[in-house]
């Protein structure tokens, strides 16, 4: 059994992160003051967000790892398998989620309603430009440094060799974050919430009523366009939606808007039952968070509120920059890139927040 739970390097590697990360979510925590027990149930604090989205970077790479490195591993124990099939859908479950809630949590008058949806997309879009214009400089510098066959299976971007080529076709719409499916279904997701907030308040219907109507019309559209290969395109409406549910439970009627998630039931059931059991895995964390949270909260100045803070960069950076360099390096480890693209993620941000204009967005 043993052999099997640890038949490779990267087993144990992931048991280390996995540790070390529970540890440090332990080690951020202190119990609340008697007197703010409690609180509304599914409620989760900004802090607590903060830290599950820096849990949520780091589950991300675990997962892309074995699906870059898996082929290269002849027989990977049962934990690594565990962990690169749920670890990045958990974790970008977690991320849509929090997208939802943390904007459903908000209010603002009619008037305020354009600026504020500009100033999110710019919030979402700027990080990915900035990110992707230090990508495209670093790829010119690196070499062509190795051959089609071996770059296609050690996951080498393709716009390395185009920027050398001079195939600006290749790298140009790269440079500018261009399908970033994530980030830009984040963008959709949030354009649909502020314009759902907009008719809500002109025409006084139910903006949760107006968002699942929105969204079933863009996964109908998204679906036909895009098509079954390209689910990530559609995969997680109903997670920013469920977000926006549990935000506004206190305000709606709870049957009518757990109606509001039925017709994308479908959309669920379309998926592997790897996927649903990566879901129903996420969606669990989620709920003993909140339960936690009624008991405990994150510390300021926390390790696990760092990794929090920068954990949009490290997200944008892990596969752009951190395994790219990694690959360069010739190095294939798992904590190293997981440390590594800490340090990145960290100096982009630095570096991004002391841009002019940047403090004022």
């Amino acid at each position: 059994m043993m052999n099997r739970l640890f038949a490779t390097t990267p087993d144990i590697e992931n048991c280390i992160i996995l540790l070390i990360i529970g540890v440090l979510f332990i080690l951020g925590l202190k119990k609340k003051a008697r007197s703010r027990i409690g609180g509304k149930f599914l409620c989760i604090d900004l802090n607590m967000s903060k830290a599950m989205k820096g849990i949520a970077c780091i589950f991300i790479l675990l997962g892309h790892y074995g699906q870059r490195k898996s082929s290269l591993i002849p027989e990977a124990g049962l934990i690594s398998k565990a962990v690169w099939q749920t670890t990045a859908n958990i974790g970008l479950l977690w991320f849509m989620f929090f997208s939802g809630y943390g904007l459903s949590l908000k209010n603002m008058a009619t008037s305020e309603i354009f600026g504020k949806w500009w100033n999110r997309i710019k919030k979402v879009y700027l990080p990915l430009l900035f990110t992707s214009i230090i990508t495209t400089v670093i790829y010119a510098l690196l070499p062509i440094k190795f051959n089609a066959t071996t770059a296609k299976t050690l996951w080498i971007s393709d716009a390395i060799v185009a920027i050398h080529n001079g195939d600006i076709r290749g790298w140009l719409p790269g440079m500018f974050g261009w399908l970033d499916w994530y980030v830009f279904c984040i963008m959709i997701f949030y354009t649909l919430f502020y314009l759902s907030y907009y008719i809500m308040k002109k025409m006084h219907w139910n903006q949760t009523l107006v968002l699942s109507v929105m969204m079933v019309g863009y996964f109908v559209w998204a679906y036909s366009f895009f098509g079954p290969s390209s689910a990530h395109w559609y995969r997680f409406i109903w997670v920013f939606l469920l977000g926006h549910i549990i935000a506004r439970q206190q305000s709606e009627d709870k049957s009518f808007m757990i109606l509001m998630l039925l017709p994308f039931i479908g959309l669920i059931l379309l998926e592997s039952k790897e996927m649903i059991a990566d879901y129903w895995l996420g969606l669990y964390g989620l709920l003993i968070i909140a339960i936690l949270n009624r008991y405990y909260q994150v510390k300021k100045g926390s390790v696990i509120l760092f990794l929090g803070n920068i954990s949009y960069f490290y997200y944008l950076c892990h596969v752009r920059i951190g395994y790219q360099l990694m690959t360069y390096m010739g190095i294939n480890d798992l904590i190293f890139w997981t440390a590594f693209t800490v340090g990145i993620a960290w100096i982009l941000k630095s570096t991004y927040n002391i841009l002019p204009g940047i403090k004022n967005m």
